[in-house]
């Protein structure tokens, strides 16, 4: 996505629920580890998708050193994860949900 390999986990009870894509803390911070935890509490009415932003997590080992990290390019990531998410899930649309960095 976007160039480069983005890690992703989705889950939910059911899949004609609707999507919510959860934007972590950071920039370079992922929370997945945790994150399982609180976000599972929504996965009854929602497809919940915990993405690791570009530089975090385990989007991290497949990110060349080199790259400016920089909010367009984040965002670019967003809208290309956005596309993929609601293609794979075959929705129109989805919920952003953002702690802290997520939010810009």
């Amino acid at each position: 996505m976007n160039g480069l390999q983005q890690w992703l986990s989705i889950y939910g009870e059911d899949k004609n629920n609707p999507v919510l894509l959860y934007l972590h803390g950071g920039p370079g911070d992922s929370s997945s580890l945790f994150d399982y935890r609180i976000l599972r509490n929504l996965a009854n009415d929602y497809t919940v998708v915990n993405w690791d932003q570009r530089d975090a997590g385990k989007t991290w080992i497949h990110d060349p050193k080199d790259t400016l990290i920089t909010s367009d390019l984040l965002r670019s990531d967003m809208d290309a994860v956005a596309d993929y998410v609601l293609d794979y899930t075959g929705k129109n649309q989805l919920t952003l949900l953002g702690i802290s960095w997520g939010t810009l």
